[in-house]
C-alpha cells in the first residue's frame, strides 16, 4: 500500500514539475477547490449529515436525546469546519504556499491526517450516539428507514489536487490580507461550511427521559459561589488565523480645547465567571464547568461631551472592537467599510447606533506595525486624523462601555450580535456564554498596563479570543 501511495506521488509530482503552474486568481482558485474531488466528497458527505439530523431530532421523544444528539452534531460540525479552516489559512499565506512549493506530500499527508480525523470523530463519537437516540422506544423514527450517510477513505493523492490549486497562487504578493480573506470567504468557505444546529430548525421536546442507561456525566469541580452561565452554542469562532496573540493597546484623547493626551485607566476588576459547556467524549455527553475572568478597565478620570478619542494597537492577530446602543445592542466599532467613514467623524453616544458595514477582521498595521482607529482619512494628503467622539445624551450608566475582541481567529459578527443580544447577564456573562471554552481569560493573557499600554500576551493558550472591556467615564 505504502509502495502504491509513494508511486502515485512520484508521477503526480513529475507531472506537476513538468507542467508548471500559471498564477491564478485567488476567486478563481476558491471556486476550483470547492469542486475538486476532495471537496465534491465532503460536500455529499455534509448534505447527507445536515439532512440526516435534521429527520432524527424531528421524531425524537425526550429532551435528554436532543441534548445528546445536538452536542454530537457540534462535535462533528467543528471537526469538519476546521478542516475546511486549516486548507483556507495555507490559501491565504504566501509564506506557506512557498514551503508547500518544496514539500507538497508533507501538506498533503497533513490534510489527508486531518480529514481522516473527521472520519474517525464521526464512526468513533456520533453514530453510538445517534443509535442510542433513534432507538425504537426513544424515537418515532423508530424502524423506519432513516438517512444514512458514509465517509468513504481517500487516498493522499486526492489531497495533492488541493496542493496543486493552492500552488497556483505563488508569487501573488499585490493582494492584501483582507481581500484575499474576504474572497476565499465568499467564493470557498461560507460554500462549504456545515450549518450550526440551530438552522436545521428541530424543536425541543418537553419530555424528561428516567432511568437514562447512558445520561450526561457531571463532572464534579471544586469552585467558589461565582455566576454560571450556560454556554451558548459556539459556532461563531473560526478555526486559527495566527499562531500566537500578543502586543499592546493605547488609547489617545484630544480635550475640548484641543489638548492632547493618553487615557489612564485604574487597575482592572474581574470575577471568576462560571460557564458550564457540554462535550462529547467518545460517544459519552460531559457536563463541565469552566472557570473564566474577564478584563475591565476604567478611566480614572471623566471626560466630557466634544473630547475626542483614538483607540492605537500593535497586534499578532485581528481584532473586533464593538460598543452597547442605549437599547443595550451591540455595534460594531470595527471591523468597518472605510467608503463608509470617508469625509465623517464616527460618532460615539449611546443615543446613537454606532455600528457600520462590516468587513474583514485583519486591522491594517502602518510601517511601525500600528493600527489606529478610526482609520485616517487617506482621501487628504497627508491623511488627517480622525476620533471617535464623545457625544449626548449621557447615558444612564455615567460611562461609555465597549470591548476590544483580540483574536487569532475571525468571528462571524452576525451571529455573534444575535447571541449576544439573545442572552442574558452582565457583559462579562453574556461574553463568557458566547465565547465559551474559546475565550483566553484575563490570567491566561498576563495583561498588564505600562506606561499607558496594556500589554498582552497569551503564550502557548489554544484558547482564540481575548476579550477586554474599557469603560470611559462621563462627565
Amino acid at each position: 500500500m505504502h509502495k502504491k501511495i509513494i508511486f502515485l506521488l512520484f508521477c503526480l509530482l513529475a507531472t506537476l514539475a513538468v507542467s508548471g503552474q500559471s498564477k491564478r486568481s485567488v476567486q478563481s482558485i476558491a471556486e476550483l477547490l470547492e469542486k475538486s474531488k476532495v471537496f465534491l466528497e465532503y460536500r455529499r458527505f455534509r448534505n447527507d449529515f445536515e439532512k440526516m439530523n435534521a429527520e432524527a431530532g424531528q421524531h425524537l421523544f425526550y429532551k435528554d436525546d436532543y441534548v445528546k444528539l445536538n452536542v454530537a452534531y457540534n462535535d462533528i460540525q467543528e471537526q469538519y469546519n476546521s478542516f475546511l479552516g486549516i486548507v483556507k489559512k495555507d490559501l491565504s499565506n504566501l509564506g506557506t504556499i512557498r514551503l508547500m512549493i518544496k514539500k507538497p506530500d508533507q501538506y498533503a499527508l497533513q490534510y489527508l491526517d486531518q480529514y481522516q480525523s473527521v472520519v474517525d470523530a464521526y464512526q468513533r463519537n456520533y453514530i453510538p450516539i445517534y443509535k442510542e437516540v433513534t432507538a425504537p422506544d426513544r424515537s418515532s423514527l423508530g424502524k423506519s428507514k432513516a438517512v444514512t450517510v458514509t465517509m468513504i477513505i481517500m487516498g493522499v493523492e486526492l489531497f495533492l489536487e488541493i496542493i496543486d490549486l493552492i500552488q497556483s497562487r505563488k508569487g501573488e504578493d499585490d493582494s492584501s490580507e483582507n481581500y484575499v480573506l474576504s474572497t476565499i470567504n465568499a467564493y470557498f468557505l461560507k460554500k462549504m461550511e456545515m450549518k450550526p444546529w440551530s438552522e436545521l430548525a428541530i424543536e425541543v421536546p418537553t419530555k424528561r427521559l428516567s432511568n437514562d442507561p447512558n445520561p450526561v456525566v457531571e463532572i464534579k469541580q471544586k469552585k467558589k459561589k461565582m455566576p454560571l452561565v450556560l454556554g451558548v452554542e459556539n459556532k461563531i469562532v473560526a478555526a486559527p488565523m495566527y499562531e500566537q496573540l500578543n502586543g499592546w493597546v493605547e488609547f489617545n484623547c484630544i480635550d475640548t480645547q484641543k489638548k492632547a493626551s493618553k487615557m489612564k485607566f485604574d487597575k482592572p476588576s474581574s470575577k471568576d465567571i462560571g460557564v458550564e459547556v457540554l462535550k462529547n467524549s467518545n460517544g459519552t455527553i460531559e457536563r463541565t464547568t469552566q472557570v473564566l475572568q474577564i478584563a475591565q478597565y476604567q478611566t480614572t478620570g471623566r471626560y466630557e461631551e466634544g473630547v475626542q478619542f483614538q483607540l492605537k494597537t500593535s497586534n499578532s492577530g485581528g481584532m473586533y472592537v464593538f460598543a452597547l446602543n442605549s437599547a443595550n445592542k451591540v455595534r460594531f466599532l470595527y471591523p468597518y467599510n472605510s467608503e463608509s467613514l470617508k469625509n465623517c467623524d464616527q460618532k460615539l453616544g449611546m443615543g446613537k447606533d454606532i455600528g457600520v458595514l462590516p468587513a474583514s477582521f485583519v486591522v491594517g498595521r502602518d510601517a511601525n506595525k500600528t493600527t489606529t482607529l478610526p482609520a485616517p482619512d487617506c482621501s487628504t494628503t497627508p491623511p488627517t486624523e480622525r476620533y471617535f467622539t464623545i457625544t449626548a445624551p449621557m447615558p444612564a450608566s455615567k460611562m461609555e462601555q465597549f470591548c476590544v475582541l483580540l483574536t487569532k481567529s475571525e468571528i462571524d459578527m452576525d451571529r455573534f450580535t444575535k447571541m449576544m443580544e439573545k442572552t442574558s447577564g452582565s457583559l462579562p456573562e453574556r461574553l463568557a456564554a458566547v465565547l465559551g471554552d474559546k475565550m483566553v481569560g484575563a490570567k491566561e493573557a498576563g495583561l498588564k498596563m505600562k506606561d499607558h499600554h496594556l500589554l498582552f500576551d497569551t503564550g502557548n493558550a489554544p484558547q482564540r479570543v481575548l476579550p477586554v472591556l474599557f469603560s470611559i467615564l462621563r462627565k
